[in-house]
């Protein structure tokens, strides 16, 4: 664990933490970038959605893109190359590594606190749990997908994945074809409910 003298926030590596220190606005001593102090960008806050002249210039670039005019510096991948990654990338998942941060207990990676906070509340109230095997399912494109829920209670037969509320939002849809496909029941839960109380109260409202 790293964590920011200043301000407390967790960094994931000692290279990222000594970054974040170096620059963290709690630090009376803090380095700025470029001469940026005291400036702000005149693009701030400013989207395609809100501003017409970065909708325009997104509409240009497109059709620069279209014509040829500018050429991508990256090809696309090819097809064996997809399927080369996409081997190695069921392979990581399999045994849960990512290239994020992890926490080990009872011999199990985790790859955030919440999920080990959700273990430890498991535990400490002797209920049954396991990591379980990915969940196959269709995307829109009737592409098929791996879902990965973060524990099984075999006891009540259901799913948890503790997720962040952005996360929650972007995954609603994939959430739902995993159910519906699958037949099985999923509690995403919030930062507010990792405790066992709270968990026990989500699956008696699930039932």
């Amino acid at each position: 664990m790293f964590n920011c003298k200043f301000c407390l926030k967790e960094c994931i590596s000692n290279n990222s933490h000594r970054n974040h220190e170096r620059c963290c606005p709690k630090n009376m001593n803090r380095i700025y970038v470029n001469g940026m102090l005291g400036k702000v960008s005149h693009k701030k806050g400013k989207t395609k959605k809100n501003d017409p002249s970065i909708m325009q210039g997104a509409i240009k670039l497109k059709e620069r893109y279209t014509n040829g005019e500018i050429v991508p510096h990256r090809t696309p991948h090819t097809k064996e190359c997809k399927e080369r990654i996409s081997a190695i990338m069921q392979t990581k998942m399999q045994n849960r590594y990512t290239a994020s941060k992890r926490i080990e207990y009872k011999g199990i990676r985790f790859e955030s606190s919440w999920e080990y906070e959700v273990a430890i509340e498991l535990d400490t109230n002797n209920i049954d749990w396991k990591r379980p095997s990915p969940l196959l399912y269709l995307d829109n494109n009737n592409q098929q997908r791996r879902y990965y829920p973060d524990f099984y209670l075999p006891e009540y037969n259901i799913y948890l994945d503790p997720k962040n509320d952005y996360v929650k939002k972007l995954d609603e849809i994939k959430i739902k074809q995993v159910q519906e496909q699958n037949n099985v029941k999923i509690i995403l839960l919030g930062k507010s409910q990792l405790n066992w109380g709270s968990i026990k109260n989500l699956i008696e409202g699930f039932a």
